[in-house]
Formats: structure tokens, sequence, C-alpha cells
């Protein structure tokens, strides 16, 4: 893998692992261990009431999240999968909207990193915002399971 542009290198992934955010216009604009954005195209995931369609928003909220957890525990080598999630819609979405993932936290992940050493198998629970025009319009809390073959 290309390590000079992580950013390029993880939307080249991304785009090629996972199609739809290709076809849904899904950007990443910051990708590190402290802060995950991705951005989503408007008018590729508009509904007939003119705001965003929910389930674009929670591909856009899942993807920030799976690469939050991607990015903090590289030796799982991208075996990361969803377990369950919760979505709390807000207000609607009339524009472009950015998914925000935050540091995850220090306790999750070191109980994670626990679990990883004892079975080889972790889970985390990681929280993004979804942000349009400066507002929080979804908060988004989920459980991801990570697989080590160590």
């Amino acid at each position: 893998m290309n390590h000079t542009n992580p950013i390029s290198t993880l939307q080249h992934w991304l785009n090629q692992h996972i199609p739809a955010c290709e076809s849904l216009g899904l950007a990443l604009e910051q990708t590190d261990s402290d802060c995950v954005k991705v951005s989503c195209d408007f008018d590729k995931n508009h509904n007939h009431h003119g705001t965003m369609f929910g389930g674009s928003q929670s591909l856009l909220a899942t993807t920030c999240a799976w690469l939050a957890v991607h990015l903090n525990f590289p030796q799982a080598n991208g075996n990361i999968v969803i377990r369950q999630s919760d979505m709390r819609y807000l207000a609607s979405a009339k524009s472009r909207v950015s998914a925000i993932c935050g540091k995850l936290e220090s306790k999750e992940v070191g109980n994670c990193l626990v679990m990883l050493q004892k079975s080889g198998k972790g889970k985390i629970n990681v929280q993004c915002e979804l942000v349009c025009d400066g507002k929080i319009v979804c908060v988004f809390h989920s459980e991801f399971v990570i697989f080590c073959n160590n």
C-alpha cells in the first residue's frame, strides 16, 4: 500500500471494496487516529423531500466509524465488522453532510487490546456525529468487532 498520501490510499481502497462509497460520493477529508471526517455528496443522496436520504446517512456514519477503528487497529488489516448500531436523527439535512468521529476513548481501546491479546477478537464502541451547515443532524452509536490472527 502507498503510504505517502493516506487519504488517497484509503479513498481508493473504499471505492474498490465498498462500491457504494464511490457511487454515493463519499469523500475522505481527514483520516488519522485522532479524528476521521468523511463527507457525502448531497446531489447523489437526496430524497423526494429535498433532504438527505437516511440510508445514505447510515452508510456515511458506518464508513466513518469503521475507518476510525481501522486507523486505531492497523494490526487487524481491515478485518473489522459492525456488530450493531443505532442512529438518532435530530434534524433534516438539506445540503452536504460530514460524519465526524473523534479520538476513540482510551478505556475502550485498552479493553479491546486486552481482548485481542487474549483471543484474537475484540470489540469496541464508537460514536460519530453527522453535521450539516454547522449543526448536528444525527448521532450514530455502534459496536465493531475486530479480528486479528496473532
